[in-house]
């Protein structure tokens, strides 16, 4: 039996309700009422196997940088998935989760770590810091830059 398009958007709603139900545990950062999906060591990389992009910060610290950085994460959580339905974008607040974040390889503030389908080991982004090369990478189409 082939699956219709109302069929893949009906996983869509299901999939995103239960990631809501199991970021629940995780405390509400800088990106509450946003597409990016807050996750804490009880969450992580949470649902379905999928190319997680993740950004790592410190809410307690405030610079240019971060606040422009938070702009362009609530965009790529708005666009990716729809370049690459397999891609999520995620949000680790380390000021409350400091040893967590060490733990997976965040050492600096804000970084970004993407976690391939199925692991735990991230890969940290080098690119330039344009929203283009951000959403292509998040997105799967750049395996370098």
């Amino acid at each position: 039996k082939q699956k219709s398009a109302d069929d893949d958007d009906d996983e869509d709603e299901d999939e995103e309700e239960s990631l809501e139900e199991l970021t629940k545990k995780c405390s509400s950062g800088s990106f509450s009422s946003t597409k990016v999906v807050e996750m804490c060591p009880e969450a992580f990389l949470p649902g379905k196997p999928r190319l997680w992009t993740v950004v790592f910060y410190d809410k307690k610290v405030s610079s240019s940088k971060m606040k422009s950085l938070m702009t362009a994460w609530k965009a790529l959580a708005e666009t990716v998935p729809s370049h690459n339905r397999n891609a999520a974008i995620g949000s680790v607040d380390c000021s409350s989760q400091k040893s967590f974040c060490k733990s997976v390889g965040a050492s600096k503030f804000p970084q970004m770590l993407q976690f391939k389908p199925g692991s735990k080991t991230g890969v940290a982004y080098d690119g330039e810091s344009s929203y283009e090369d951000m959403a292509l990478w998040a997105a799967g189409a750049k395996e370098e830059l």
